[in-house]
């Protein structure tokens, strides 16, 4: 059923990270890769206060940390440390496991939408999710698909989607590092320190062949993020990056948790609107993958207290987070998801540190196991 703007706001009144909860100004978004983002126009006014709310653009320091690379004695297996939720299992009481989410419960920008500002069910993703990982480390673990033995493509495609795949230079395989703090928030403290990364792992879709997709619109901005494109706007595709959080058990976790008042209404407001991920995020190229690292320790203060002050409090907590780009013309339009990752009731607290992993592999490698990719089937 189509939804309205009202009913489902985005586009040019979606909030972005520097007006929700982040960034001093629109400032540069910094890449690990070969290319890095074009700057964004700085905002012209901005208030002392403000910073409160809105947190650090990530400079040239930054890019500085993140052109720091750790060496681990081994590489842990992707998907290892979070089980995918068995069929067998009931969802309602599952904790601790992941799956898929289902992009049709998505409201995405229809092909109409610059003229009537309707939206419509999303007509699926260009990944699927495969694996999921929780980690706890010391600082903050840019590019962290160096340090796995990522999944290998569980779908035999032809050779003339392969081909089709490669001509486009679309990764079969999208890594998600959610990077989130756990020391306390402060007014003048720094963007790094212990913390988790919640990391999703998806695989390209069964039967994606660039050439032959309906939606070439979404495929030609799926193209753009990729290989760091500029749009017609002159605005970079990566500008375009678009996080939906999504609370699946609404009213069962705001009752249990227990929230207050003013936490359940700030909880229900946001719950699946699209924020834009710029500036804070970091973009990673590597052997068939791309990585995008979403950095919440560069969010603004009050953000980042009210996320400590859920987080001993999320171990009740069904959610999904979808990603996908902006369309902001006829021509990119219909919009579609990239991916769609549901997790059940992790509890934050417990969160396996990333040295027991790699000791771990470490063992595994010394009794002769091969570290290569992992068949994300296993």
């Amino acid at each position: 059923m189509p939804i309205t703007e009202e009913a489902c706001s985005d586009g040019s009144k979606a909030p972005e990270f520097s007006e929700v909860v982040s960034v001093e100004h629109d400032g540069d978004s910094a890449s690990t890769s070969s290319v890095v983002d074009d700057a964004v126009p700085q905002s012209p006014c901005l208030s002392g206060c403000l910073s409160l709310i809105r947190g650090s653009s990530l400079g040239a320091s930054h890019r500085g940390a993140l052109s720091h690379r750790r060496c681990y004695a081994a590489k842990p297996i992707a998907g290892a440390s979070l089980k995918h939720l068995d069929p067998l299992e009931d969802p309602s009481t599952a904790s601790e496991v992941w799956e898929p989410g289902d992009p049709g419960q998505y409201c995405v920008r229809s092909r109409q939408y610059m003229k009537t500002k309707v939206k419509d069910v999303c007509d699926g993703s260009f990944y699927e999710l495969a694996a999921a990982d929780l980690f706890s480390f010391d600082s903050k673990e840019h590019h962290i698909a160096r340090q796995l033995r990522l999944l290998a493509d569980p779908y035999k495609r032809s050779d003339d989607e392969m081909a089709s795949i490669l001509e486009f230079g679309i990764p079969l395989l999208l890594i998600i590092n959610i990077q989130l703090p756990t020391y306390p928030a402060s007014l003048f403290g720094g963007t790094d320190g212990p913390g988790h990364s919640l990391v999703y792992h998806f695989v390209l879709r069964e039967g994606f062949h660039p050439l032959t997709e309906c939606n070439t619109a979404a495929v030609g901005l799926l193209h753009r993020l990729v290989h760091n494109g500029r749009e017609e706007t002159g605005d970079m595709a990566r500008s375009r990056l678009k996080l939906i959080p999504r609370v699946v058990n609404l009213e069962e976790w705001t009752a249990n948790a227990p929230l207050s008042k003013t936490e359940a209404h700030l909880v229900h407001n946001y719950n699946m609107k699209p924020l834009l991920t710029r500036p804070q995020h970091s973009f990673h190229h590597g052997p068939s993958y791309l990585e995008v690292d979403l950095d919440v320790h560069a969010y603004g203060y009050l953000a980042r207290r009210a996320f400590a002050s859920f987080t001993p409090r999320l171990a009740g907590l069904v959610f999904e987070n979808a990603l996908l780009i902006q369309g902001n013309s006829e021509e990119e339009l219909p919009e579609m998801l990239l991916g769609v990752a549901r997790l059940h009731r992790i509890d934050f607290t417990r969160a396996r540190p990333f040295s027991e992993a790699v000791a771990e592999a470490a063992r595994g490698s010394a009794g002769g196991e091969e570290d290569g990719t992992v068949d994300s089937r296993s």
